[in-house]
């Protein structure tokens, strides 16, 4: 069994709102799913064409074999997305800077945006119904990825939370201002005002960029 990371509820500032109505505070528990997450990854290298380092290092049968025991779960939805180096652009429809929180661990700072579900996933269908209509072939993939977060969303509960966990490799820019940035893009554009938008999509990519680099570096 792997153990459950825990947050309570309250870790959001919005659900700390929520629950001085009068709600008591509760946890929720992440289950890390790392073996079924792994073995994703290892598919996606497949699909890629290259050669994964477990296909590598493990015998196929052992791989095949942890294949099975996470077969059970088809129907459960991977709690965790992860990048490297970079945050996609569409996860920062789900925050807004004050969904941003600041706490320590082991004497280090740890930066993240925490929000309950269902306000994440009206802001995500909001984004995505405001970047479908705006059109454009430059907003193409970021209305899919927005409708995928959506659908994403939609496997849990009311009661969850989504985190963005920020890396240590983004320190330098924290507080960061990519939601706020993602939050102005999408007024702009359900006021027509493409150039406005651009500006800001602009300034959020300019942010990251510097990290993106860091991921082709050798």
């Amino acid at each position: 069994m792997e153990p459950l990371w825990t947050l309570p509820f309250s870790a959001a500032p919005r659900g700390r709102d929520m629950l001085a109505a009068g709600v008591g505070d509760f946890p929720v528990y992440h289950p890390p799913q790392r073996l079924r997450r792994s073995l994703r990854l290892v598919a996606l290298a497949e699909e890629e064409g290259g050669q994964p380092l477990p296909n590598l290092l493990i015998p196929e049968d052992v791989v095949r074999a942890a294949g099975d025991q996470v077969t059970r779960e088809h129907f459960v939805p991977v709690h965790t997305r992860q990048s490297a180096f970079t945050v996609p652009m569409a996860w920062f429809a789900l925050f807004t800077p004050e969904d941003h929180t600041e706490s320590f661990h082991h004497g280090n700072r740890v930066h993240r945006c925490a929000v309950p579900v269902d306000t994440a996933t009206l802001r995500v269908a909001h984004a995505a119904q405001v970047v479908e209509d705006a059109g454009g072939e430059d907003l193409e993939e970021l209305a899919d990825d927005l409708t995928h977060l959506g659908r994403w969303l939609g496997a849990f509960s009311a009661n969850s939370l989504v985190v963005l966990h920020y890396g240590a490799i983004a320190d330098p820019f924290q507080p960061d201002e990519s939601p706020q940035d993602f939050q102005d893009a999408v007024e702009l554009l359900a006021a027509r005002d493409a150039n406005g938008a651009a500006v800001a999509f602009r300034r959020l990519m300019h942010r990251w960029l510097p990290l993106a680099h860091l991921e082709s570096a050798s």
